[in-house]
């Protein structure tokens, strides 16, 4: 089981489907990147701003575990494109 953001538990998907977060400190992107590595998995991390340029290794570390780390907002996504 899955736990949706309201609340509600749904069956897990039988196929991977991607997966979205926000921590803004890198913790859950940290943890990701080496289970991904782990897995095989390309990860890319949306990372908060801020936190990007105020916790340099958090994002080395993530890197160095295979992760692409992007700022957000960033021109990659709409919501990103809509706020910048």
């Amino acid at each position: 089981m899955v736990q949706h953001r309201s609340g509600h538990a749904r069956p897990a998907p039988s196929t991977p489907e991607p997966r979205y977060t926000e921590t803004g400190g890198g913790q859950w992107g940290s943890a990701l990147s080496f289970a991904a590595r782990h897995f095989g998995i390309d990860l890319k991390v949306f990372m908060v701003r801020v936190s990007y340029h105020q916790k340099p290794y958090r994002k080395l570390m993530m890197n160095t575990w295979g992760a692409d780390v992007i700022p957000s907002p960033s021109e990659l996504t709409e919501a990103g494109r809509r706020s910048l």
